[in-house]
């Protein structure tokens, strides 16, 4: 193509999955004509489940092209270079039928020293067999309390209750689809050699986002977001049909309902008359049991920004050294884990109204020094703070401790939680390596590297907070910690 050369290149690939899940008498299910219940297990309750086989078979091609339109030998004033890229996989699953996922990408280098670049891009993720097929059984959850109802209601039913709990796979789980989008620039840094620079913005859609089952405290947030939505709407309170017991349900996948009954709407008509609009709650219907399994959630989203930067110094008498370092800043990341349900916030913002659990900022720092047959490297990596959303506590306890910062009211789902903060850390990496090269005498040893790794290095412990506190201390060993040390071998033949 005008001198340039395309390339093409084209693959496929043939994949038989099997799952089988196989327990022995008594302590899978309790075999047929023992005398006992063949539904469960009377040895071991904990793994009362039935045998489960299940397999899938899956065929795909692929195909790759890069069209050079301005290159080496034909340039255009602006355009040293101007590339397209084009990507395809189609596939076909025997339990899914047909998908096929496209890539495109640009890069435009207006001069030696710049290129701008951008893709866009498509994803499928099928759901493992196991989420899928295993078997299901009937176990018991203790002390289940329906944290949306009891309000309300006053019920023992609604109050703490062993409840069914029905586990088992989701023959219904779609698939994952996703959607990417990313551009940047790439700098080499005139008047210094060795230098580049790269800043890149990401974004990433993802449709049906797998995930297991949530809490009666999730169902609960869920509801009351449903609630308020459909209030800032124009309905009356005591005309909301939540769908309890239908399809439609707006709640947690964990929790089934049974449909509203007259005297479940005249509960909540009642605990609605003395409450402001913002406290109301629309009826539902009493827990039916409880599930345990894999869903589909509505839409996640996550953007953000990539910088790096590299420089490679010029070779000194004590060896090549370069320096790298790379950072992330992610600038929104949220769920919705059904339609109309409320934006759950994924991000670390500092603020109450929008924290998460995932950090506003990660990067590495890497110092890397090569000569002759020897090789080391000195990486700081950093974490920025983030709160836990699995290690919460009540209102209660926060105020009891003086809100303390340690702990931090993160508004999700339609309600608060109170979550536990980790702090900014830093850890430190160190490699020193040495490669016999193929004039070692021993014949074996030729073309063999010999790497030593700490992690870790000073046994950094993850911090919590500045807060020196009882509840802080209970919570300590709930993170890794401690340095770890590796020895690696590897021989070219």
């Amino acid at each position: 193509m005008g001198g340039n050369r395309i390339s093409l290149a084209l693959g496929g690939e043939y994949r038989r999955e099997d799952f089988s899940d196989i327990r022995a008498p008594f302590a899978g299910l309790n075999p047929a004509g023992s005398g006992l219940d063949p539904t469960r297990s009377d040895i071991v309750s904990a793994s009362s489940v039935p045998d489960t086989f299940a397999n899938r078979e899956a065929i795909s091609g692929y195909a790759e092209a890069l069209f050079p339109l301005v290159g080496r030998n034909f340039k255009l004033p602006l355009v040293q270079s101007f590339e397209l890229s084009a990507a395809v996989r189609s596939e076909h699953y025997s339990d899914f039928g047909n998908t096929v996922s496209p890539k495109f990408g640009l890069s435009w280098q207006p001069a030696e020293w710049i290129m701008v670049r951008a893709s866009r891009s498509q994803g499928f993720r099928p759901p493992s067999l196991p989420a899928l097929y295993r078997g299901s059984f009937i176990g018991t959850t203790l002390n289940s309390q329906d944290t949306y109802r009891s309000a309300v209601t006053q019920l023992l039913t609604d109050q703490g209750l062993n409840r069914i709990n029905r586990v088992a796979g989701n023959p219904n789980l779609q698939p994952e689809k996703s959607t990417g989008v990313s551009t940047g620039v790439v700098i080499d840094v005139p008047g210094v050699r060795g230098l580049s620079l790269t800043v890149d913005y990401y974004e990433i859609r993802h449709k049906d986002i797998m995930g297991s089952s949530g809490t009666v405290n999730d169902d609960r947030d869920a509801l009351v977001a449903a609630t308020q939505a459909a209030l800032a709407a124009g309905q009356a309170i005591n005309a909301i049909d939540l769908g309890s017991g239908t399809a439609r349900y707006p709640g947690d996948g964990s929790v089934v309902r049974l449909p509203v009954t007259q005297e479940d709407r005249n509960f909540f008509a009642a605990y609605n008359a003395t409450r402001a609009p913002s406290a109301q709650r629309a009826a539902v219907g009493a827990i039916d049991y409880l599930r345990t399994t894999y869903f589909n959630k509505s839409e996640q989203f996550v953007n953000g920004f990539d910088f790096g930067l590299n420089y490679r110094v010029r070779p000194l008498a004590l060896g090549r050294f370069t320096v790298e370092t790379n950072w992330t800043k992610l600038n929104a990341f949220y769920t919705y884990t059904a339609s109309g349900a409320a934006r759950t916030e994924l991000r670390e913002t500092n603020l109450p109204a929008t924290s998460g659990a995932s950090p506003l900022w990660r990067g590495n720092v890497q110092l890397n020094w090569r000569r002759d047959q020897w090789s080391a490297g000195l990486g700081l990596f950093y974490t920025g703070n983030f709160t836990l959303a699995g290690v919460t506590t009540s209102r209660a306890t926060y105020e009891s401790l003086g809100r303390p910062s340690s702990i931090r009211p993160v508004f999700t789902n339609g309600s608060t939680v109170y979550r536990t903060v980790h702090r900014d850390t830093q850890t430190y990496n160190t490699f020193l390596s040495y490669r016999l090269g193929k004039t070692d005498a021993r014949s074996w040893l030729r073309d063999t590297s010999v790497r030593v790794g700490v992690n870790n290095l000073f046994n950094t412990e993850p911090p919590l907070s500045d807060d020196n506190n009882t509840y802080e201390t209970a919570l300590y060993n709930t993170l890794a910690k401690g340095r770890s040390y590796s020895l690696t071998l590897t021989k070219k033949f």
